[in-house]
């Protein structure tokens, strides 16, 4: 990762989906094999049709909803702007599902809310709107490229910028393979504008508790989540070296991250404005403002779970 990527992963803009274009004539060569059937080949990848995108094991609705599965591959349920627009875990059980009715959802679509998941019962997975055998391919076997435009993330031809980033979808008009990074979920459509939205079920990398600064190989293992009233946008947990915090602040690498409680995370003025000068612990956000859960509204923000 470069300075300049780190300035903007520690940025304020809000999180999108960013793309890596397959590179070289090999990886052509395997995304027009892997893309040659759309009924599937031996990496597991299938083609979702037109008005879909491919979310874990099936292939959802593309109207900007967000992906919860975490790029296992296990899941197609998925969260509606209408809902809250992110994915949490349900683990208390406190979220019904959207569909089917009267079940418990699979996820919660907001932190503070009862709204849950569109999910499909065991052995179903989405095609469109509908729930389907998991045996059933969305696209039937001799779809055209037009009519089953994108394909499931494909290890064998794309390649994660980082281990715990979740995959997308392999856009096939454009040979471009769109992915998110660790602690966002895939939002809207991949290939035509879509996102990444901060939802912690997403990316194995688990988070470890705000109390202090765990380390990584050469540097400082981070979260770089941040909330202000622009948008939301970073990852989870993150390791920064101390070339890339420099050329991004100017100053030597922190010690240790910033625990809970750490105001001043985000810099507001000047030509900092908007890098995580004190990015927090795995497992914390730099919140700036009521609005994205800072009581206290304390300039820069305060790092919380």
């Amino acid at each position: 990762m470069t300075g300049p990527e780190l300035r903007r992963r520690f940025g304020r803009s809000p999180p999108s989906a960013f793309g890596r274009a397959c590179a070289g004539l090999l990886a052509a060569a395997l995304l027009a094999v892997a893309c040659g059937s759309t009924s599937g080949h031996a990496s597991g990848a299938f083609a979702c049709p037109t008005g879909t995108s491919p979310c874990g094991d099936g292939c959802i609705p593309s109207d900007g909803g967000v992906c919860c599965d975490n790029g296992a591959g296990t899941t197609s349920s998925y969260c509606t702007n209408a809902a809250g627009g992110g994915c949490f875990a349900n683990a208390a059980g406190a979220c019904a599902a959207a569909f089917p009715s009267g079940t418990t959802a699979q996820f919660c679509c907001s932190q503070n809310a009862t709204a849950g998941s569109n999910d499909c019962p065991a052995g179903q997975h989405h095609c469109g709107l509908e729930c389907m055998p998991a045996d059933h391919a969305c696209c039937p076997p001799g779809s055209s490229g037009s009519e089953c435009p994108e394909l499931r993330w494909d290890p064998s031809v794309c390649t994660l910028e980082h281990p715990n980033d979740v995959g997308c979808a392999v856009c096939l008009t454009t040979s471009v393979c769109s992915s998110c990074p660790a602690g966002a979920c895939c939002k809207g459509d991949p290939c035509a504008g879509g996102g990444c939205a901060v939802s912690p079920v997403c990316g194995t990398a688990s988070a470890v508790s705000g109390t202090g600064g765990g380390t990584c190989p050469g540097g400082l293992l981070v979260s770089t989540l941040e909330c202000d009233p622009l948008g939301s946008s970073g990852a989870n947990d993150q390791c920064v070296s101390a070339a890339e915090y420099m050329t991004a602040t100017g100053n030597p690498l922190p010690a240790a991250c910033a625990p809970q409680g750490t105001t001043g995370c985000l810099a507001t003025t000047g030509t900092l404005a908007g890098t995580l000068v004190a990015p927090c612990c795995p497992g914390l956000t730099c919140r700036v403002g009521s609005g994205c859960g800072d009581p206290t509204s304390a300039v820069g923000g305060t790092c919380l779970p």
